[in-house]
């Protein structure tokens, strides 16, 4: 018996993730702030961006391991709504400006 049991759903979540840090900013305010340094302005999500994409690689990879069926669910529902909180917690004040990274986690 084999300790990896990938899912198509965790390989799915995986490249999704992978893609939206390929892709960079989440939000159009963010995209700006990079895009000129010396700027002012308060964006979503360039702090927090790391912190949602590594809980979300996260709890994939450990959902990819054989582990107790109550441990994988713990994972995965703590990981997939914490990073999910941080998302809405996120876009506050700045609705109407996610961009493709923003959908795809």
């Amino acid at each position: 018996m084999t300790w990896l049991k990938p899912s198509w759903q965790a390989v799915l979540a995986i490249l999704l993730c992978v893609v939206a840090f390929a892709l960079g900013a989440m939000s159009t305010p963010e995209a700006a702030a990079l895009a000129e340094p010396a700027a002012t302005v308060a964006y979503p999500y360039m702090g927090t961006k790391g912190l949602i994409l590594g809980l979300l690689l996260i709890a994939a990879l450990v959902s990819t391991v054989r582990l107790a069926p109550l441990v994988e669910a713990v994972v995965l529902f703590v990981g997939a709504h914490v990073a999910a909180w941080l998302l809405v917690r996120g876009i506050g004040g700045f609705e109407g400006t996610a961009l493709a990274p923003y959908f795809l986690v």
